[in-house]
This record gives structure tokens, C-alpha cells and sequence, in this order.
């Protein structure tokens, strides 16, 4: 854990020192709007994905035929989906509170 910390805190350096850059052009904007669409992207997909696995989750809550085992996995699957949609919903706005932060458009 402490090798993956700071393993991200030394990618993160050429970020912020280009934020820190006072010369009103960033040299690697192409760099930022190709990481702004992978992450538009991303984010699609897991909501997609979300959606199709509440669908799913759903369907085998109400389809359990009253198997307490079933119903239970059920309502667990729901749960796990809408976290998921929750978690990438907040994963976008940190995405775009760091860009807003160093001034980028993604």
C-alpha cells in the first residue's frame, strides 16, 4: 500500500508542476483532453453498466419465488449497484475539481 501511495504521488508531480506554470499556456493540453476523454468515457460505461446490473439485481429480487437466500442476494446486488453508481458520480466530480484546480477543461 505504502509502494502504490507513493507510486501515485510521484505520477501526480508533472501534473502540479505544470499547474504552477504562470505563463497562461499549459504544454501538455493535448495530454489533458485525452485524459478528460477517458474519463467521460469510464464513466459512461460504468453507469451502463450500473444501470444493466440494478436491472439485473431487480429482476432476481423479484423472480426469488420468496427464497430468503435469493431475496437477500437480491437486495445485496441492488446495494452494491447503487454504490457503484454513487462512487463513479464522485470519482467525476474529484475529476473535475482537480482540472478546475489546475485550471485545465477536459
Amino acid at each position: 500500500m505504502k509502494r502504490f501511495l507513493l507510486t501515485s504521488l510521484f505520477l501526480l508531480v508533472p501534473v502540479l508542476s505544470v499547474s504552477a506554470q504562470d505563463n497562461g499556456d499549459i504544454p501538455g493540453r493535448a495530454l489533458f483532453g485525452i485524459i478528460g476523454n477517458i474519463t467521460e468515457f469510464v464513466f459512461w460505461l460504468l453507469m451502463a453498466s450500473a444501470v444493466f446490473f440494478i436491472l439485473l439485481a431487480a429482476y432476481n429480487f423479484l423472480f426469488s419465488g420468496g427464497d430468503p437466500d435469493k431475496t437477500a442476494k437480491g437486495k445485496q446486488n441492488i446495494l452494491y449497484s447503487i454504490l457503484a453508481v454513487v462512487l463513479s458520480l464522485l470519482a467525476r466530480g474529484v475529476v473535475n475539481i482537480i482540472a478546475g484546480l489546475i485550471e485545465v477543461e477536459l
